[in-house]
């Protein structure tokens, strides 16, 4: 009975090894059948997890106890080989009174555990006659036939509905074995339940049914089960979600066109006014989008009132899907809440392909937002020069202002867009306008460091003493945040070193504050006082 230093004995190492013979001449010379290692296995319980079936009735025989627990995990015997698959040392822990039905520390039985780990012969030997509770549940609320369900065990379901298993149990969050079965489309399984009476518009706690899950997981097969059985095809989870929704956002043509073929709502909207064409086009779903609008999807639907399909394709960069939406319909100019635009959104991306197909179908190059941006203002600010181009040829006013005096050379002089800036200044944008702040380009180039871009505003002959409302000039806005290259680029043009703002700052001052050691050694050598 001597231990080694994890408590495991002489007894136990041959019961893991299977080697029969020496267990019982150990159990002969008084080994201790019931001693535990310090993970508190038995001989037995290590014996039942290998499958040696002759070891197991050798310990038993010995004085084994076969319903002995764990008490880390609350795990038997009868657990330990249900959950291998042993299914002889199964028969031989039941035929010597192991208890079916008791739980580990998670609910699980041997039942359950033999369900979802895929040993069908342990079940049949479960189910036979020895009281295995068919119906019981571990502590996720999981039964063994939604296990068997979730896993892919199609014999085992089999079994356990033969067996008498509810088939319209319910997990914790209201799912059914069918929705489990779904999840992962196993069409053979959502059959076997059905067939057994499975109840096939049940609702989880989302409202999802299992057409639903079965849609999100591209399984045709299941679905058209489904659909056979009369399966709601326009019902509607609690977001609103409908399956044909589910389906088209992901991507799945051919679900869709069997939900449609079935009679799905096509124009249905969730909580949030998203329609299914709406989703296919956000998602980049061509071949679903191509389906919907064949089948007569309001191509001007909007998401409660704001954005439409077009505009959703639009910030997808998808070319195709925005000339299929415009061919059928859409209307190029629909503005959101906002008064965005799809020309807006596919200026801000970048996308040229996408701006020339709105641009050759009408699209208001003047529209503005409620903040008075404009598509050139957007493509601008983001640096699109490519956009940019193709909006000033088609006519854009590259000096219009948004509602705060911003004009496209400053956005683009702000965010250090030097090609966009140049190209503006090309066509006639004013480089000394003023915002209604007082705020130049320059200023704006110059506060945020934009070396290359105060460069070229200055070549362009930019007044490098302007003042803000503030008083400020370019030279104390780049003093104070330290940006060195700019003030030399500054101070190389004659900006006045001296100059004070409206709260009797100079340079100087602004770039101490600001702890601008460099700076401030420049200023002094300009003359600063």
């Amino acid at each position: 009975n001597a231990a080694n230093s994890s408590g495991i004995t002489a007894l136990m190492i041959a019961s893991e090894n299977g080697y029969s013979e020496i267990v019982k001449v150990l159990l002969g010379k008084g080994a201790v059948v019931n001693a535990t290692n310090l993970d508190d296995w038995t001989a037995l319980s290590t014996a039942s997890w290998n499958g040696y079936k002759e070891v197991v009735e050798a310990l038993i025989a010995g004085g084994a106890d076969v319903n002995a627990r764990n008490s880390k995990d609350g795990a038997t015997a009868l657990m330990a080989a249900s959950l291998r698959g042993n299914a002889g040392v199964v028969q031989a822990l039941l035929a010597n009174g192991a208890e079916v039905n008791v739980k580990d520390r998670e609910g699980s039985t041997a039942l359950t555990l033999a369900s979802r780990y895929g040993h069908p012969d342990v079940v049949q030997a479960l189910l036979a006659g020895k009281g295995a509770e068919v119906n019981a549940r571990d502590d996720h609320g999981n039964s063994a036939l939604e296990l068997a369900s979730r896993y892919g065990r199609l014999e085992i379901v089999q079994a356990l509905i033969d067996g008498g298993a509810d088939v319209n149990s319910r997990a914790n969050n209201g799912a059914t074995p069918l929705m489990f079965a779904c999840m992962k489309g196993y069409a053979k399984i959502v059959e076997a339940l059905l067939a057994g009476g499975a109840e096939v518009n049940a609702e989880a706690d989302d409202g999802e049914t299992a057409l639903m899950v079965a849609c999100q997981n591209s399984s045709l097969e299941a679905v058209q089960a489904l659909l056979d059985k009369g399966a709601r095809v326009s019902a509607a989870n609690k977001d609103g979600y409908t399956a044909l929704m589910i389906a088209c956002q992901d991507g799945h043509r051919d679900i869709a066109e069997a939900l449609l073929a079935n009679g799905a709502e096509i124009d249905a909207k969730d909580k949030d006014g998203l329609t299914a064409l709406m989703l296919a086009a956000q998602n980049a779903h061509r071949d679903v989008v191509t389906v919907l609008l064949d089948k007569g999807a309001d191509v001007n639907a909007k998401k409660n009132g704001d954005r439409t399909a077009l505009m959703a394709a639009c910030w997808n960069n998808d070319r195709d899907i925005v000339q299929a939406l415009l061919d059928k319909g859409a209307e190029v100019n629909a503005r959101a809440n906002d008064g965005e635009t799809a020309l807006m959104v596919a200026s801000g991306n970048g996308n040229l392909d996408v701006v020339l197909a709105l641009l050759d179908r009408g699209a208001d190059l003047h529209a503005v937002m409620d903040e008075g941006f404009s598509a050139l203002m957007i493509a601008s600010m983001l640096g699109n020069r490519d956009v940019v181009q193709a909006l000033l040829d088609k006519g854009a006013d590259a000096n219009a202002a948004k509602q705060d005096g911003a004009t496209p050379l400053m956005l683009a002089a702000q965010d250090g867009h030097r090609t966009v800036l140049d190209l503006l200044l090309a066509r006639g944008a004013q480089v000394n306008v003023k915002d209604n702040n007082g705020v130049t380009a320059l200023i704006l180039a110059s506060r945020n460091g934009r070396v290359e871009v105060v460069q070229a505003l200055l070549a362009k002959g930019a007044a490098v003493n302007d003042k803000d409302k503030d008083g400020a000039t370019p030279l104390q806005h780049a003093s104070r945040f330290g940006h060195v290259q700019v003030v030399r680029l500054l101070l190389a043009k004659k900006a006045l070193v001296n100059v004070r703002d409206n709260n009797g700052q100079t340079a100087l001052m602004l770039a101490s504050q600001g702890g601008q050691r460099e700076v401030k050694k420049l200023l002094l050598r300009a003359g600063a006082k």
